[in-house]
């Protein structure tokens, strides 16, 4: 959420912020000069979008088969920029005044990942981490070092339970038997 936003409805929609754009949208230059992190992860969900069935109506809704990617075991470090944001309405003394936000840089996806979806995070390599945390790289070197994120990553197909966050635990993780696509 942009420092500078009124209120706080917009910031949902800056849950990414792509790489090709950061140093142009005002809502991304600033962080990215002196607000970089680091966002561990095991992996991430994303879903596939497949044709219509044969004889479907224009109108229907193409399926989606979910895939977990993610690095064999590994974790994984996306980089990442934060926000502070003030809530103005709120006393000064009040913790709730503050909001911390997090955003994942996307990226186009690499060729063995694109037939799943056209973006992906950017997942950093180790000799990567310390320059993009380092307050002294300013924002045109940091911004190379996302030139060459980790490409390599296994795709398991899991089942559309994962497309609801009423589920949860680690059976989400599980192959679907009978991947749709």
């Amino acid at each position: 959420m942009p420092s500078w936003s009124k209120d706080p409805s917009g910031g949902a929609r800056m849950i990414n912020a792509r790489v090709e754009t950061l140093t142009d949208k005002p809502a991304f230059a600033k962080p990215l000069a002196v607000r970089r992190c680091l966002v561990p992860a095991d992996g991430y969900y994303e879903w596939r979008r497949l044709g219509l069935p044969p004889g479907a109506k224009a109108t229907a809704k193409a399926p989606r088969q979910p895939y977990w990617i993610h690095r064999d075991g590994e974790p994984v470090l996306f980089a990442g920029l934060y926000e502070f944001w003030r809530d103005r309405t709120k006393a000064g003394d009040d913790p709730a005044r503050w909001l911390v936000s997090t955003t994942v840089i996307t990226t186009a996806a690499s060729a063995p990942m694109a037939h799943v979806h056209d973006r992906m995070p950017v997942a950093l390599p180790p000799t990567a981490w310390d320059a993009w945390l380092d307050p002294a790289v300013g924002a045109e070197q940091a911004a190379g070092l996302l030139d060459d994120p980790l490409a390599e990553f296994a795709l398991r197909p899991v089942t559309d339970l994962v497309s609801s966050v009423r589920n949860n635990g680690p059976s989400l993780l599980d192959e679907d038997p009978e991947p749709i696509g």
